[in-house]
């Protein structure tokens, strides 16, 4: 798997590359429908075609690497591969004795300095995002966002944003991903990660209006002969949210699609898993037994697939906290094994159903041998 940079570059790479293939592929398709058939256009036509083919396959071999997970290495060979196909171009141009500049040479010139300009700007970045293998946790998720936003201002600036407004939209992103660190422990869940992470996207989104929103106008006193004749309203300088706003929702909106079984955070642990030890005795074999498999069938989801062994005098039966079903099954039918005591009333009306049935008896003995001892609440602590 490549790292978060390699990751985020050659997404950006591929994208810059597609802006040029486009506008290639546009001229061969006028040519197609007819637009373009006078012979001078022809030669340019065909020269475009292939310029876009060259493009084609350097975007196969862009999507196709992999990386050593080596940044400085990796992205000289993604240099080496644009500088290539930079060559062929230049080729192609001169079997059709083409000049030698083009809008095609110049985007892969571009690409190549942008390249380097990236790596260079996560170097001198405070929050370590070179080297950091990718991973399928909210925690990486928010990582990957930023750095693809780090890298857009080198492939993809925006002309609407100022200097130092963008050097606050950074230092407010190293901020956050700094706390998000260190409030994410390793062993966190997938609900626990989310909850972190989600929090972080929403002060950073916060950080980045507090940034951008219009301020109030200040009036501006105009002065003559020392006297103040009127005051003019001027509104202070302002920036869009632009690509951070972006990429907060967009990570926001992976982070909330992320499953258990598409994420790589820990599965729940059996610390969260209550014991019971139930002992099997012949009169309660059959609800251990009910009990156990339900509550294994837990554990084993739980564990991922973990199968816990029986024992012939003790069945561990454990019950996690968020399972109340093999609780309330335990509670219900240990209700049902223990006979309540019978009452003096309840003693009497049966004694006159009997005589009038033609049957009499000496009195009721209660029966000592119901064991009280074996009902049982399985309520997990919390």
């Amino acid at each position: 798997m490549p790292t978060i940079f390699i990751k985020n570059l050659k997404d950006l790479i591929f994208g810059q590359l597609n802006i040029r293939w486009s506008a290639l592929n546009a001229q061969q398709t006028a040519y197609d429908y007819g637009f373009l058939k006078l012979s001078s256009f022809v030669h340019d036509t065909m020269l475009s075609v292939e310029q876009a083919d060259i493009i084609a396959n350097l975007q196969k071999t862009i999507v196709a690497f992999n990386g050593t997970g080596n940044d400085q290495k990796d992205k000289e060979k993604l240099k080496e591969h644009i500088a290539e196909a930079k060559k062929a171009v230049e080729t192609a141009r001169v079997d059709h004795e083409a000049g030698a500049t083009s809008d095609t040479l110049t985007c892969l010139q571009d690409v190549s300095n942008a390249i380097e300009n990236f790596y260079m700007q996560l170097q001198d970045f405070p929050f370590p995002l070179l080297g950091l293998q990718d991973a399928a946790t909210p925690e990486f998720i928010i990582y990957s966002h930023a750095c693809h936003y780090l890298g857009l201002a080198k492939f993809q600036p925006d002309p609407h944003c100022s200097i130092e407004i963008r050097k606050q939209k950074e230092q407010a992103l190293y901020n956050r991903l700094d706390k998000l660190k260190k409030a994410i422990r390793p062993e966190y869940t997938l609900d626990e990660q989310r909850e972190v992470a989600l929090q972080a996207l929403k002060d950073l989104d916060r950080d980045n209006n507090d940034i951008v929103k219009p301020k109030k106008a200040v009036s501006v006193p105009l002065v003559s002969a020392g006297f103040s004749l009127f005051s003019m309203p001027v509104k202070a300088q302002t920036s869009s949210v632009g690509t951070l706003e972006k990429e907060i929702l967009l990570a926001t909106k992976e982070i909330n699609a992320m499953t258990v079984d598409t994420s790589a955070c820990p599965k729940p642990k059996a610390a969260t898993i209550v014991p019971m030890l139930v002992r099997t005795t012949s009169k309660d074999a059959q609800l251990a037994a009910e009990l156990a498999a339900q509550a294994k069938a837990v554990v084993k989801t739980a564990r991922g697939g973990e199968v816990l062994a029986d024992d012939e005098e003790v069945v561990p039966v454990l019950v996690t906290l968020a399972s109340q079903e093999a609780s309330g099954l335990a509670e219900s039918q240990a209700k049902k094994a223990v006979k309540p005591p019978v009452t003096k009333d309840e003693i009497e009306v049966d004694d006159e159903h009997h005589q009038e049935d033609g049957y009499e008896e000496d009195g009721y003995e209660e029966d000592d041998s119901v064991d009280n001892g074996n009902s049982r609440s399985s309520s997990p602590s919390r």
